[in-house]
């Protein structure tokens, strides 16, 4: 809300004119508005202006004793002016101490052009003892000679002591596709956080759920994408920047109709096998070379409907046989955070439906 006016109003130059407010002065003491500067915009012509970065969450980092420090409050963009946002949202709640997002690491909207520095740090989290002690070099009693201190320029990438997994389970959000065959991932990863004691939280503008857990020495994040099953790929990179995990950190768990019911694969990388959810996170990781654990839900009968096969709901039998499987994979999905992934894989696809 701006301040009350002056009780001189203030008159436009031209009549008829579409303006937003650029920037605005007010007296200090009497909290008067002084002056205010317009930006004419023209319908179907692009304009320049700069959008207010609203951060939500509080980043793991600072949880944890770190200190968040917001270096960048505004973005500078151009667009058209209906496509213009009124603000935008930055999920920084898997930043850890150290961790960073840059301006070329934003999620805007399609239509929407970013003019700020693609390297400019928008915000990080910074260590306190390393904050404590530059203000103590900073001391004029201290004799100790001042440490320099930098802004990392990059995403902090996790030290090899820090083991981490990101687990992604594939499905469709909502209650009708809950117990569909399609919906192995999800139930896996929902039956992982139960048993850590946690719940999956929406991120990302309601965009995935994740939640993080202790394992193996090391923190795995559990995510869903909430993008419908086609579009899973739509959210990875912000589930990597969340999670602070490569690639190389990431396991995605989905269905397979080329697997007999019940049983279990694990796959250190290939191709997306017919599955529309795996192609899409393919796509958006330029290859398919990181792990993959499949559980089989089997073919329809001869001739039978593939889509409303796997958006079905499987009779008791196989439902048994299948939430076997996941309860088996479940047991096993979390060594990968610190084993190596040919133990584990000899292991799970020894497995046995019966």
């Amino acid at each position: 809300m701006l301040p009350r006016a002056p009780s001189s109003p203030f008159r436009p130059t031209r009549a008829n004119a579409t303006c937003l407010i650029k920037d605005y002065q007010t007296d200090r003491i009497t909290d008067t508005l002084l002056h205010i500067d317009f930006l004419e915009v023209v319908a179907g012509q692009a304009l320049r202006t700069h959008v207010p970065l609203h951060f939500i969450g509080t980043p793991i980092g600072v949880r944890e004793g770190g200190i968040l420090e917001a270096l960048l409050r505004e973005l500078h963009v151009e667009c058209l002016p209906k496509d213009l946002p009124e603000s935008l949202e930055i999920d920084i709640e898997g930043l850890d101490s150290g961790d960073s997002i840059h301006v070329r690491e934003l999620d805007t909207p399609d239509r929407v052009r970013v003019l700020s520095p693609p390297d400019q740090v928008v915000c990080l989290v910074a260590h306190r003892v390393a904050e404590e002690e530059e203000r103590r070099s900073m001391r004029p009693s201290s004799k100790r000679q001042k440490r320099s201190t930098r802004l990392p320029t990059r995403t902090r990438k996790p030290a090899t002591s820090q083991r981490r997994l990101l687990v992604v389970g594939l499905g469709n959000p909502g209650r009708r596709y809950t117990d569909t065959r399609h919906n192995v991932g999800f139930r896996l990863v929902e039956a992982l956080a139960r048993a850590s004691g946690v719940r999956l939280k929406r991120h990302g503008l309601g965009r995935y759920a994740v939640a993080r857990v202790a394992a193996g020495g090391g923190s795995v994040f559990l995510a869903e994408p909430l993008t419908m099953m086609n579009r899973s790929g739509d959210v990875l990179a912000a589930l990597l920047r969340f999670s602070g995990c490569t690639l190389a950190q990431l396991v995605v768990i989905c269905d397979s109709i080329d697997l007999p019911v019940g049983s279990v694969r694990l796959k250190r990388s290939g191709s997306a096998g017919g599955h529309n959810g795996l192609a899409s996170i393919i796509a958006a990781a330029g290859g398919g070379g990181f792990p993959r654990l499949w559980v089989g839900v089997g073919r329809p009968d001869a001739g039978g409907d593939v889509v409303g096969h796997v958006l079905g709901t499987p009779d008791s039998g196989d439902q048994q046989r299948i939430a076997a499987a996941e309860r088996f994979a479940a047991e096993h999905v979390l060594r990968l955070v610190g084993e190596p992934i040919d133990r584990v894989m000899h292991e799970v696809n020894s497995y046995d439906p019966g």
